[in-house]
């Protein structure tokens, strides 16, 4: 509020595996960007051993399996593909693997955002 128009736009990144189950916070969001992680990716990743950087609550395969899969394609069905379906979400069909991955796809996004006229991914 009373900001200039001149004012750099303000580009807040939110991240979060559910982030649009809250229909109050997904009508909140200006873009969205959803990155696709194939089922054997999630799966090494979350049943890796204990790491206290990228791991530190690993899980069985089987919890995996019949857990959080089943309801991260649940979630994906009720929240993310409507999303996409109406044009209000981008969707990125690779998830990035290292860090100069996720910083050129965060670089682009907010380019993306603050010119609003190049596509937001490609």
């Amino acid at each position: 509020p009373g900001a200039s128009s001149d004012a750099p736009p303000v580009v807040v990144i939110a991240e979060g595996f559910q982030l649009l189950h809250s229909p109050e916070v997904a009508s909140q969001l200006t873009h969205v960007v959803v990155l696709e992680m194939a089922e054997a990716e999630a799966r090494r990743r979350r049943t890796a051993p204990r790491d206290r950087a990228l791991n530190p609550n690993p899980m069985s395969a089987v919890d995996f399996e019949q857990l959080v899969w089943p309801a991260h394609e649940r979630y994906h069905e009720r929240c993310v593909r409507p999303l996409v379906a109406r044009g209000g979400a981008a969707l990125v069909g690779a998830c990035p693997s290292t860090e100069a991955d996720v910083a050129q796809l965060v670089r682009r996004v907010v380019e993306a955002v603050c010119s609003q006229s190049r596509p937001l991914v490609s």
